[in-house]
């Protein structure tokens, strides 16, 4: 989108998207493979339900032993923490909420729902 409008910054998406993948690997869960069930005609048993295998496909399960690198409290202290050290912010729980109760309130442009 950012090439299209010079107003919205590529950086900040391709930031976003670095981000993303380093939390998710690092708090993230882990999966692994069942070469068993990746099988066509396998004998063993699937323990999941339908869904899942919709989402995640045949042989695909999760694995204690790839999990995640620090558990997501780790990750919800680093923010608490920021948040209490540094005064300028504390606003922003304040500014998600009132973009989710008022869209448009904090940038200026009103939407019409």
């Amino acid at each position: 989108f950012g090439l299209m409008n010079g107003s919205v910054s590529n950086a900040g998406h391709v930031g976003g998207f670095i981000g993303g993948v380093l939390v998710g690997y690092l708090f993230g869960p882990g999966y692994g493979r069942s070469y068993g069930m990746m099988r066509k005609f396998s004998l063993e048993s699937d323990s999941y339900t339908a869904d899942y295998r919709r989402v995640m496909g045949f042989g695909i399960e999760p694995d204690d032993k790839r999990g995640q690198v620090f558990p997501l409290w780790y990750l919800w202290g680093a923010i608490l923490m920021a948040m209490v050290s540094r005064p300028e912010l504390r606003a922003i729980p304040g500014c998600i909420l009132k973009g989710f109760l008022e869209p448009g309130k904090l940038s200026g442009i009103r939407m019409s729902v």
